[in-house]
Parts: C-alpha cells; sequence; structure tokens
C-alpha cells in the first residue's frame, strides 16, 4: 500500500514524535509498504534525514499542536483555524491507500472531516481530550459528529484501556480499540540479581516529575544507589557526583534502560491517570522492574505483570518508600519482569501494533 504518515508536531531529532514515527515506518517498509511523510514545515534536517532511510519526508504543515490558548474564545478559534489548515495542507497530499497519524488531536481530526478526501484513516490517541486544550471534550465531540456527518473511514485507538473508553463516549458508532503497545524493548537473557542502579528516563517535564527529580537523586544517592537520569532534550544540568550518570538523547533507548536494575517513573498521578508510560513499557519489555504511580494506566500494567512497586502521593518521600518496597521484594520483582520480557514480543511490539493500525486493510 502506499501510505502516508501524517505528523505536523514531527520537528525535532528527539522526543515522542519522531521516536514513534519511525518504529511505525519500519515496520510498514519491511512489510513491502511505501511509505511518506508528512510533517511540520519547520522540521529539521537531522529528522528527516533519520526518516531518509524509510522514505521522503516532506514538510507541509504551519501549525505546532502543543499550544495552550489563554482563554475559550481563543480556543474556539485555534481548533477551528487549525482544523481548517490542516484541510488546505491536506488537499495538497498525493494519492495513497491510507493515512496514518501516529498522533492525532481534534483539530486533525477535523481537518481529515472537512477535507473528506475519501483516503481510510488510522489515528492513534495518546492523551485525555483536555490535555491540550481545556475544553478539548467539546472540540472532539464536534470533530467525531463531523467526521460522522461525511462518513469518515475511520480506525482509531489508543494503548490504554481507560482512555478508549472516553473517547469512544463521543461517538458510540466508533469504539476505540486498545492496541497493543509499540515498544519492543529488549529481550532479557536473564533476572536482575541486585538492585544497584535506579534509573530515570524521558523528557523531563513537570508531569513526569522534574520538580522532584533533585531531591529523589540526593536522597537516592545517600541512600547508596548509583543513579542515571536521561533527558531527551539534551544532558540534565545537575550537580556531579560520583555515583551519578546523566544522559542526552540516546539512540538505543531500550539498552540504556536494560543496564539499570530498577526504573523509577516519579510521574504525577493526575497527568498520567488514563495514559500509557513509553518508558515503563520500555523497562518491563526489557525485563527491568518498575517503581511508578498509583491510581493510573502504569499501575494496571504493573498489576498485569507484577513487575513493580506503587507510591500513593506525589512527594518524593512516597516515591522513595516504593523504592525502599521494589528492594525488599526485589527478588521476586526482577523474576516477574525476567518472565515479561520472555513473553513481551508474543503480545506487544511495533509488529503487533501495527497490526492493529492497518485492521481492516491489506498488510
Amino acid at each position: 500500500m502506499r501510505i502516508h504518515i501524517i505528523d505536523p508536531a514531527f520537528v525535532q531529532s528527539v522526543g515522542h514524535h519522531v521516536e514513534w514515527d519511525l518504529l511505525i515506518a519500519r515496520e510498514l517498509v519491511k512489510r513491502g509498504h511505501e511509505v511518506q511523510l508528512f510533517c511540520n514545515a519547520k522540521a529539521s534536517a537531522e529528522a528527516m534525514q533519520a526518516f531518509a532511510k524509510y522514505g521522503s519526508a516532506n514538510p507541509l504543515f504551519q501549525h505546532f499542536p502543543y499550544i495552550t490558548p489563554e482563554s475559550p474564545v481563543h480556543e474556539l478559534s485555534l481548533f477551528i483555524d487549525v482544523g481548517m489548515n490542516i484541510e488546505f495542507q491536506l488537499r495538497k497530499l498525493p494519492p495513497a491507500d491510507l493515512w496514518l497519524w501516529p498522533t492525532m488531536y481534534a483539530p486533525d481530526l477535523l481537518g481529515c472531516a472537512i477535507a473528506n478526501a475519501g483516503v481510510p484513516i488510522s489515528g492513534f490517541l495518546h492523551m485525555e481530550p483536555s490535555a491540550i486544550l481545556p475544553y478539548g471534550d467539546v472540540w472532539w465531540e464536534y470533530a467525531f459528529k463531523k467526521a460522522d456527518l461525511v462518513g469518515l473511514k475511520l480506525n482509531l485507538a489508543t494503548t490504554t484501556r481507560e482512555l478508549g473508553e472516553i473517547y469512544s463516549g463521543f461517538s458510540p458508532r466508533r469504539p476505540i480499540r486498545c492496541t497493543p503497545i509499540l515498544q519492543d524493548g529488549l529481550l532479557a537473557n536473564a533476572p536482575k540479581d541486585q538492585m544497584r542502579k535506579v534509573g530515570i528516563f524521558g523528557q523531563q517535564r513537570r508531569e513526569k516529575g522534574a520538580d522532584l527529580i533533585p531531591a529523589l537523586i540526593t536522597m537516592l544517592l545517600a541512600e547508596g544507589y548509583e543513579v542515571v537520569l536521561q533527558d531527551s532534550q539534551g544532558r540534565p544540568e545537575i550537580s556531579a557526583s560520583p555515583n551519578l550518570t546523566t544522559l542526552g538523547y540516546v539512540d538505543n533507548f531500550a539498552q540504556e534502560i536494560s543496564l539499570c536494575d530498577l526504573i523509577l517513573l516519579p510521574y504525577d498521578p493526575d497527568d498520567y491517570r488514563v495514559r500509557l508510560s513509553a518508558v515503563a513499557a520500555e523497562a518491563l519489555a526489557s525485563g527491568v522492574p518498575v517503581a511508578a504511580p498509583a491510581g493510573t494506566s502504569i499501575e494496571s500494567l504493573v498489576r498485569e505483570t507484577g513487575a513493580g512497586t506503587l507510591f500513593s502521593e506525589h512527594t518524593a518521600e512516597s516515591i522513595l518508600g516504593a523504592v525502599a518496597d521494589a528492594k525488599q521484594h526485589f527478588t521476586v520483582l526482577a523474576e516477574a519482569a525476567f518472565k515479561t520480557s520472555q513473553v513481551w514480543s508474543s503480545k506487544h511490539g511495533p509488529s503487533h501494533f501495527v497490526d492493529s493500525l492497518l485492521e481492516g486493510r491489506a498488510n
């Protein structure tokens, strides 16, 4: 098939969008599909070069999705204006058998509905409707109604059941499916035998506990652990210590995670109530236990695998308590994480994920 990967937030050579788009493109090309990327007009040469091994990267879209307006009036204007701009750009695309949106937001769906190009669409929903636009529930409901009105051929999915239930409420005749997890990790050779090295990975932002990280590192070092702090935006600025390693963007994310004995996820539970964590998925797929926030979709993954501990409050003390629990029960957790790694590829990874996005299409 001729498949257009469409991602207005594909800009830099690091972060969620580039990582997801490259994994999906790699799997599609492996299956013999013809792939093109249509990305942000300001996409860096480095980012487009990274995609070039799979197909052409075409700068196109003028807007960037991660902008929160100052008022509801501005929010409505942004939703309509961006949707119409997307429709204008979509009409420039060459013929395709499928438009694939690895990350879709309400204005994207609106633009697709207005364009009504007759091309089947697969899209992926990562965050709750109001994550970027506070009145997102209203905009998503409108976009779904517009899509239903024109009979858009849609195949939408999420990686958490909770998120799927939220979006299915906007359009009951279009149930949103829960897909396998995209991340494939690194197959573990054996269970971890000691808990010496604690890793904190990912793009460090407020909702990922960035404000707590300095205190956590101080406390972990005082407890005698080695600590690895990675930030995909660039090497973190933090006081040096003999037992502290800092990393910026890494090419082989799973490899670095696999060198740790525990992955700490100091995330704000309110922000991860229904979202999945790619870092958690990479860790468990690589046979590394995690310490994660209770009351989140990540907790569901921890309970399913038995390969982690939970903290109930978003404080350094509560999070460190989850680390202490992991230390106390490490043999059991390490064995559970190892077993998870051994069976991960039978249920998750790029192949299963792409199968889901191509469901109903020749793949």
